[in-house]
């Protein structure tokens, strides 16, 4: 049995082909460009993840028979889509510090009612913020909309057709109540969405569709191989490292670091400063982050020269 994975991260994609103990046989990765702007923007092309997507399957010239694909993606991605599902903006990412304008919109509305609902916390790397700024600032482009999805999402739906979210990316959206397990229609009210524009939600392992004929000849994929619905980087770090019961937390240093723990029941306490998502039907991921994880091993590097 053979696996084939990726990982999309804020500075490109990863693909490798895993066997049934989970040993890798081929890894290769894309990088790609952040746009970064002195107003605190951070995107990323839609064209350019897509086109690196493809570029990493066809280096990895797959000749074995695949059993399934599966995605993890960074958390907190929000990208507008026109009818014809082509982007009207790039994909904003957890790094976009624009969002301030729409945390006092939100924090206005709804108050510490927010954080009850979602579990998120009033920061501006959330999508829910990133909307709620253009509905101040320009609400023309939320009213062009048809769709609000992540870049797993977008992706999953460039391999099978299908549009899907998972609960763990749902919820690290900001606009997803994490008590009702859906969308949050009052979120969804203030930033004058309607729930058709957001993917309906299911299970990180559910079979989502299957690799299309067109997607098969595109990508070189094999037609008809099935496709897992995955989650984010951050439930996929803390489920792999073996903590999915509450007596296990997990430490993760990336770009950024994490401190995770799995529960049967969401603990809600804004003051805390932590954060608690939704990673599946019946589990909850309570944790707190910081801003600086492993880049600080770069900064040391360009300093220090070490």
């Amino acid at each position: 049995m053979t696996l084939l994975c990726f990982d999309i991260s804020s500075g490109g994609v990863s693909a490798a082909l895993f066997s049934s103990k989970l040993e890798v046989g081929k890894f290769i990765e894309e990088n790609w460009k952040l746009e970064a702007g002195d107003q605190g923007s951070a995107s990323l092309s839609v064209d350019q993840i897509v086109e690196r997507f493809k570029q990493a399957v066809r280096g990895l010239a797959i000749a074995e028979p695949l059993e399934a694909i599966c995605i993890g993606a960074f958390m907190h991605s929000c990208v507008l889509l026109d009818p014809n599902d082509k982007p009207l903006t790039p994909v904003f990412t957890w790094l976009d510090q624009r969002g301030e304008e729409g945390i006092e919109f939100i924090r206005s509305r709804l108050g510490q009612g927010f954080h009850e609902r979602t579990g998120c916390r009033f920061h501006p790397m959330f999508p829910v913020f990133k909307l709620a700024t253009l509905q101040v600032q320009d609400e023309q482009s939320i009213a062009q909309a048809s769709r609000v999805v992540s870049i797993k999402a977008l992706l999953n739906q460039r391999l099978t057709g299908v549009w899907t979210e998972d609960h763990g990316m749902a919820s690290a959206s900001g606009m997803y109540n994490i008590r009702d397990g859906d969308w949050d229609q009052e979120l969804m009210a203030i930033l004058k969405l309607k729930k058709e524009m957001l993917p309906p939600v299911s299970s990180r392992s559910d079979v989502v569709g299957r690799i299309t004929r067109k997607v098969a000849s595109e990508f070189g994929l094999p037609e008809g191989i099935p496709v897992i619905n995955g989650s984010g980087d951050g439930f996929f770090a803390h489920s792999g490292s073996g903590c999915s019961s509450p007596e296990r937390i997990s430490v993760t240093l990336g770009t950024s670091a994490g401190v995770r723990q799995a529960l049967p029941v969401p603990v809600l306490d804004l003051a805390a400063g932590t954060f608690c998502y939704r990673a599946t039907g019946n589990e909850y991921l309570l944790g707190c982050a910081g801003n600086n994880g492993g880049n600080v091993l770069e900064w040391s590097r360009a300093v220090l020269g070490v």
